[in-house]
């Protein structure tokens, strides 16, 4: 048995200084979330059972369920694949039974008219999800996934991560220019401001699974005020711009006629420009390499023309 498991680079941006920035969209069981949720160097939106009416959650896993590629019992957190084809056989019958199970309590609590957040949770383990992800540092997950000690599961969408990564030519970025995601979604026609604001759009939609939808920008434009104005700031992470970065081990900065000096642990993190109001102007990039998101921009009153 296959684990219907599938990855796609969705984005991939080379920044001058040599840092990269990649966005994925991914697709697993929802019962391996937590194998990507501890990679805290990486922005996350996921598919949400909440956003589901549960008729429809109900037929996803009536027609696509998710069954484990069944790993032997032993000592330690990972199991290795069980190659018995009776005890497969066997094994899924019983985690079908468990998923009829789910399936009938779901459509009672349903008929209690109990909230989809709540009767959903029963379906869960059944469910695929989709995951959006980007940052500048999957190396980490990549160390820690490609290993004899993780689940196997999540072991075979890192390695599919890792080479769709080494496979792609990314698009090589100058100071300024702008990693944005879906942008195959987008005309041509239209400006910077309305291209961020359709990805971020498309970004957020991941909880609704609503990517493959219609083209309508004006839904996006009121989709994108929406989620500043109630601060679901996360999809705004996948959206970022290339900036100069120190590369000096350390430094010192005077900013208003104060020296400052800064320590080498912060390398990777802070930006500069000259301003004419300082000497220099101090940019926290957060912890993304030579990558200043929309969202920080927003956080720090900067606006996306700048830098």
């Amino acid at each position: 048995m296959t684990l219907k498991s599938r990855a796609t680079l969705l984005k991939d941006s080379l920044h001058p200084q040599g840092y990269r920035f990649q966005t994925f969209l991914l697709s697993f069981p929802k019962c391996l979330l937590a194998e990507l949720n501890t990679h805290r160097s990486l922005v996350r939106n996921v598919g949400s059972s909440r956003a589901i009416p549960v008729t429809k959650l109900i037929e996803k896993v009536e027609t696509d369920p998710y069954i484990p590629c069944f790993t032997e019992n032993k000592k330690g957190m990972s199991g290795e694949y069980i190659t018995d084809s009776s005890v497969i056989e066997e094994a899924t019958t019983w985690w079908n039974r468990a998923l009829k199970e789910a399936i009938s309590s779901s459509l009672w609590l349903d008929d209690l008219n109990i909230h989809k957040q709540d009767v959903n949770r029963l379906l869960e383990p059944f469910t695929y999800i989709n995951v959006l992800v980007s940052g500048t540092d999957f190396e980490h997950l990549y160390d820690l996934r490609i290993s004899d000690q993780a689940q196997p599961a999540f072991c075979d969408i890192a390695k599919e991560m890792k080479a769709l990564s080494d496979e792609s030519k990314p698009d090589k970025l100058a100071y300024g220019d702008w990693h944005i995601p879906f942008d195959k979604y987008m005309y041509n026609s239209l400006s910077l401001q309305q291209k961020i604001k359709v990805a971020v759009a498309r970004c957020a939609r991941i909880s609704y699974e609503n990517h493959d939808g219609e083209f309508d920008k004006n839904k996006d434009y009121k989709l994108h005020d929406f989620l500043i104005e109630n601060k679901h700031l996360t999809p705004l992470e996948h959206i970022c711009k290339a900036i100069d970065v120190v590369q000096d081990s350390n430094f010192s900065i005077n900013v208003g006629g104060y020296d400052y000096t800064l320590p080498s642990s912060l390398l990777g993190t802070l930006s500069f420009r000259t301003s004419k109001y300082f000497t220099w102007e101090m940019i926290w990039t957060r912890q993304y390499k030579g990558f200043y998101t929309y969202r920080h921009m927003l956080e720090d009153n900067n606006s996306i023309y700048d830098y």
